[in-house]
């Protein structure tokens, strides 16, 4: 049996609601964020985490890199609890575990040219040859679609795509053990979101954990191996992507769905088809083909 390579068990965080006046007086009342999340990740698969804004999905992936901290519950990584550690004693593990924010651009040093913004996670690892560092530098802008003169740049003079782009350099950079990403390609055109998850499954070839916080179903679906769906901090189901989308309980929670499902239902309604639900296009074109062949 498979050993996961990170368990959540009974996680639960609130967050305080104040009134007019701030933190001047106690708490009105408590939102809950999490509730009783019980998760367990295993190595090299991708996982998305998918429910209506709100629902603890970012709560869920902050948590595991310790910038949120629980109110109780654990977080096993490699058998070691998270929740328990000093932030001296979570330094170590940082390199591990990475994260790919919604707001890329706050991220970076605006002072610093690109270059520098990548080179950094090398310096802090002991990569003390600074031309070995700056041709690993040149490595990764090449993997996330940017030519060498982007390393004399500032963050001031990319578009956002470019900013995203650096982004997950400086995450690629690293070498994770678990990358979770947070709705992290909002700049990005279509055709530069594809190039980005295609490294992504390259990623996960290497054992790469990948938890995607995401409201593309298209991409979700294509992507995860199992979704985990959240409604209110709480957790609905945890399956691969037919299932999820295939389960018209699970799709009660608004989560949403790829178009093509809507083709698979359509077919399965005219008694034309009678199989598991089809959700992404390469699959739906090959039904639609076989039903037309007759």
């Amino acid at each position: 049996m498979k050993t996961p390579l990170l368990e959540m068990k009974n996680l639960q965080k609130r967050y305080p609601v104040y009134g007019p006046l701030g933190k001047l007086f106690p708490p009105r009342t408590y939102m809950r964020a999490v509730s009783n999340m019980c998760l367990a990740l295993y190595e090299g698969e991708t996982y998305g985490l998918v429910g209506e804004s709100g629902c603890g999905k970012s709560t869920t992936g902050r948590s595991i890199l310790g910038l949120v901290k629980p109110d109780s519950g654990e977080i096993l990584y490699k058998g070691q609890d998270l929740t328990r550690l000093s932030d001296s004693e979570f330094r170590p593990l940082r390199r591990d575990l990475q994260m790919v924010f919604q707001d890329t651009l706050s991220s970076l040093n605006p002072r610093s040219r690109v270059g520098a913004l990548l080179e950094e996670p090398l310096i802090v690892q002991g990569m003390k040859d600074g031309e070995e560092r700056r041709q690993k530098v040149m490595e990764i802008l090449g993997m996330v679609g940017l030519s060498d003169d982007y390393y004399f740049r500032y963050p001031h003079e990319l578009s956002g795509g470019q900013v995203q782009r650096v982004a997950f350099g400086s995450t690629f950079i690293m070498e994770p053990g678990i990358l979770v990403l947070d709705e992290c390609t909002t700049q990005l055109d279509p055709l530069g979101s594809e190039e980005i998850f295609d490294i992504v499954k390259e990623l996960n070839k290497n054992g790469v954990t990948v938890i995607m916080v995401d409201h593309d179903m298209e991409r979700v679906a294509r992507c995860a191996d199992r979704i985990l769906v959240l409604d209110s901090g709480e957790q609905v189901a945890l399956d691969t992507p037919q299932n999820i989308f295939g389960n018209p309980d699970i799709m009660a929670h608004h989560i949403g769905a790829p178009d093509y499902v809507a083709i698979t239902r359509e077919l399965k309604e005219r008694g034309l088809y009678d199989g598991p639900v089809k959700v992404i296009e390469e699959d739906t074109i090959e039904l639609v083909r076989e039903v037309l062949a007759g």
